[in-house]
């Protein structure tokens, strides 16, 4: 009994202090992280070197489908779980990873990936004197979840929908979809909203360009009572037809209705 609330106890302790880096990923946070051994869990993931992109991606698309977490690349998890923080060789280029892990992504997960670079010249901690070490933020968004695979790759299937494991990243079974769509409904977030609206918005914007906001008038043809609708000839003057509000007046006069909606579900309304 007391062994079991001593695990509780240091699970709750290495979450704790993993959370403490989430908010703050500054260079102290993950001394600290690294200085009180937090081992590795189900939303936390130690990378000895860079391994294969699509691998990582498989990692990447197991964590956002549970909760906010990070690979961290250049520290070895001994057999006994002590952390060795070994460091990268060389720092890959931000531009680089975001490229090769985009085609196994989906673009809700892949636009708010984060990539931060660490390098230790000094400090308190002596085994991370001198190196270097990469982390890739995942954030979770559970309105969009579950996150599917978009490509085959090494270790990784197209249209998969992979969850951690403790330390491991797998396909998810009956039990774990059931739960990840559970967490989705929860939200109350339709993405079929989402979408009537950009077709909207795109229908609308579509419509303001089919009518001309100036048109010409031919002295001679006005007399006829025609009416040219593109400065071919005569004096151009706007066209008293056009809509007196333009698209972008539309737009944020929605934006700010939106606002005072969200305000007031928040309870901060005026």
């Amino acid at each position: 009994m007391a062994n079991n609330q001593s695990k509780r106890e240091h699970k709750k302790f290495m979450k704790e202090e993993f959370y403490n880096f989430w908010e703050n990923p500054t260079r102290t946070a993950f001394r600290d992280l690294l200085k009180n051994n937090v081992g590795e869990f189900d939303i936390l993931d130690f990378k000895e070197s860079f391994p294969e992109f699509s691998k990582i991606s498989r990692t990447i698309l197991a964590i956002s489908n549970l909760e906010n977490g990070c690979v961290i690349l250049g520290v070895k998890e001994e057999k006994d779980g002590v952390l060795k923080p070994v460091g990268l060789e060389n720092l890959i280029d931000k531009a680089d990873i975001t490229k090769k892990i985009k085609k196994y992504l989906p673009i809700k997960l892949f636009e708010n990936i984060e990539i931060s670079n660490l390098s230790y010249e000094d400090s308190d901690y002596k085994k991370l004197i001198g190196k270097k070490f990469q982390i890739i933020f995942i954030p979770y968004k559970p309105e969009h979840i579950p996150y599917v695979s978009k490509a085959d790759g090494e270790g990784i299937e197209i249209d998969t929908i992979y969850i951690r494991r403790k330390t491991e990243s797998a396909r998810a079974n009956y039990e774990e979809l059931q739960d990840i769509i559970n967490r989705r409904i929860e939200t109350k977030y339709s993405s079929s909203r989402e979408m009537n609206l950009k077709v909207h918005l795109e229908q609308l914007k579509k419509l303001y360009e089919e009518i001309p906001q100036t048109i010409s008038y031919s002295p001679f043809l006005s007399n006829l009572g025609l009416v040219i609708p593109r400065a071919l000839l005569g004096e151009v003057k706007p066209n008293p037809e056009y809509p007196k509000e333009s698209y972008n007046e539309f737009i944020l006069k929605m934006l700010d209705k939106k606002k005072k909606l969200i305000a007031e579900e928040l309870g901060v309304g005026d």
